[in-house]
């Protein structure tokens, strides 16, 4: 039996779908609703047991009324059982001068508050030591943020990203959202290395460097000492993502025979693998000028026995001889 963990391709944003072996489906973060509910009908899957919301941005939390038309419309076909809402999440300082948009986050989360009176849903929020959470064989373990943490910066909401450790036997996967500055930092100290070491990470924030944070994104590679890390990035982002250091750092991870980092894989084609650096010193941090899918949607397959592969894997290696600079293949101009 195998745990099916699908990193879907949705641009610079996060959505994560986990298969658990003989269970319904978990998902994390929804910024394209339409996109995960049709991986699930083509899946043939009417339960979700789970959402976890990591925070409160839009690449990774739909408003509160296009969640509340989501779930309304998942209804209709299917079943739901606990979403974990981040801090924030049905805040509505930014549209408080707009009475038709108040109206409708009022909707919403009348709604929302209507479904849990009737136990159609569970919301809940999420915190470190809230689990774990079990699924089948499956257990999902909330790393960050804290309580206390999170209430101190409600505001700064990559740093309280809600970063998930989802194991399956002997198997693990590191998820970290949008991880990132003193909330990183926090989360290093305060992680065992038995909690961060993992076969899958899923790189925080979309390949963002951290040039004020030194020493913070090397220490969580060494620490996770992946086989394979996974970039969920849209070629067309206006970030610089992903930032050719973070690519260097990876590579010379890879090189090392006392790392475990096999490959790192990205669901766009970034502007990196396609322009040398000095085509990059005149884009600014624009991207490339449409949405080039690389591997597309990363599809893992992974055994109770801590065996994984990826899902078509070989024909993505034929795939990269096409693209000139295939940061993965060593072949990009990383000079900044």
């Amino acid at each position: 039996m195998t745990l099916e963990i699908a990193f879907l391709d949705v641009g610079n944003a996060d959505s994560i779908v986990i298969l658990p072996p003989q269970a319904s489906a978990v998902v994390v973060d929804v910024p394209k609703p339409r996109r995960v509910q049709a991986w699930l009908e083509e899946h043939k899957k009417t339960v979700i047991d789970c959402i976890y919301f990591t925070h409160n941005h839009r690449d990774h939390l739909p408003s509160i009324s296009v969640l509340k038309t989501f779930i309304a419309e998942w209804f209709k076909k299917g079943t739901m059982g606990t979403v974990f809402l981040p801090t924030g999440a049905t805040r509505n300082t930014a549209l408080s001068n707009d009475s038709d948009q108040a109206d409708l986050i009022r909707d919403a989360i009348d709604n929302l508050l209507l479904w849990e009176e009737k136990r159609l849903l569970e919301i809940r929020r999420s915190e470190r030591g809230s689990g774990p959470d079990y699924f089948g064989e499956i257990a999902i373990h909330i790393l960050h943020p804290r309580y206390i943490f999170s209430e101190l910066n409600p505001d700064r909401a990559n740093e309280t990203s809600l970063v998930l450790r989802v194991e399956y036997g002997e198997f693990s996967t590191l998820l970290l959202a949008d991880l990132e500055k003193t909330g990183l930092t926090k989360f290093l100290a305060l992680c065992s290395d038995d909690e961060l070491e993992c076969q899958v990470v899923k790189i925080p924030h979309h390949g963002a460097w951290q040039p004020n944070n030194e020493g913070a994104i090397q220490s969580l590679l060494k620490r996770t000492n992946p086989e394979l890390a996974v970039l969920s990035v849209g070629s067309r982002n206006q970030h610089g993502h992903v930032a050719p250091q973070l690519f260097e750092e990876l590579l010379t991870l890879k090189s090392d025979d006392n790392k475990r980092l096999q490959n790192f894989v990205c669901t766009e084609v970034t502007r990196t693998c396609i322009c040398s650096s000095e085509d990059r010193a005149t884009m600014g941090k624009s991207g490339l000028s449409k949405a080039q899918p690389c591997v597309g949607d990363i599809v893992i397959l992974a055994r109770s026995s801590g065996a994984w592969e990826m899902k078509d894997s070989e024909e993505h290696k034929q795939y990269l001889t096409k693209i000139i600079r295939a940061a993965c293949c060593d072949r990009a101009d990383l000079s900044t």
